[in-house]
C-alpha cells in the first residue's frame, strides 16, 4: 500500500475508524465528519472543492455535516470553472484531501474570494511542502504535524 494512503488510514484512525484499505465508506465518514467539526467554527454556507471523485465523497460528507451547500470547481485548460454561482454574501470552505494535487490552495480560493468571504481551508493531509500562508485562508488539517515530518522521510 502507498504511503499516501496510509497516511489517509492513519488520520482516519485517529478518528475513530480502523479500516484495511480506502475502500471503505466509513474512511469519508469519519474523516468528512471530523474535517466539519474543525470547520465549524468559521460557520461556511458553502464547501467548495476541486472536482474530484475522491475530494467529492469527503467533500459530500463535509457540506451534509455543516448543513452546507456544495460547489465543485474544475480547471480546464487553464480556466477555473465553478460549478454554479453563489450568492455574494456566502462564507465559502474550501476543502481537499491534500492541498499538493490538483492546482492547490490558493488557486481555489482566490477563485472564490471575490465578492464571497472564503473563511477557512481545510485538508486531511498536512502538506509536505509549505502552503503560502499568504494567499489563503488559514489551513485547518487532521493530520498531526509529526505525521507528515514522518512521510517526508
Amino acid at each position: 500500500m502507498a504511503e499516501y494512503d496510509q497516511r489517509i488510514l492513519r488520520v482516519a484512525a485517529m478518528n475513530g475508524t480502523v479500516a484495511e484499505t480506502l475502500d471503505s465508506p466509513a474512511v469519508p465518514e469519519a474523516l468528512g465528519k471530523a474535517l466539519a467539526t474543525v470547520l465549524r467554527a468559521n460557520d461556511p454556507d458553502v464547501v467548495a472543492f476541486w472536482s474530484s471523485a475522491d475530494t467529492a465523497v469527503l467533500a459530500h460528507v463535509v457540506a451534509r455535516e455543516l448543513g452546507a451547500e456544495l460547489l465543485p470547481v474544475a480547471e480546464d485548460q487553464g480556466r477555473i470553472l465553478v460549478g454554479r454561482p453563489i450568492v455574494a454574501t456566502a462564507r465559502v470552505a474550501v476543502i481537499d484531501i491534500d492541498w499538493t494535487g490538483n492546482l492547490g490552495l490558493a488557486p481555489l480560493a482566490r477563485a472564490l474570494g471575490g465578492p464571497t468571504v472564503v473563511v477557512a481551508a481545510g485538508s486531511i493531509l498536512r502538506p509536505v511542502t509549505p502552503v503560502d500562508e499568504g494567499a489563503e485562508p488559514t489551513l485547518h488539517v487532521l493530520e498531526p504535524a509529526e505525521d507528515s515530518a514522518d512521510a517526508a522521510r
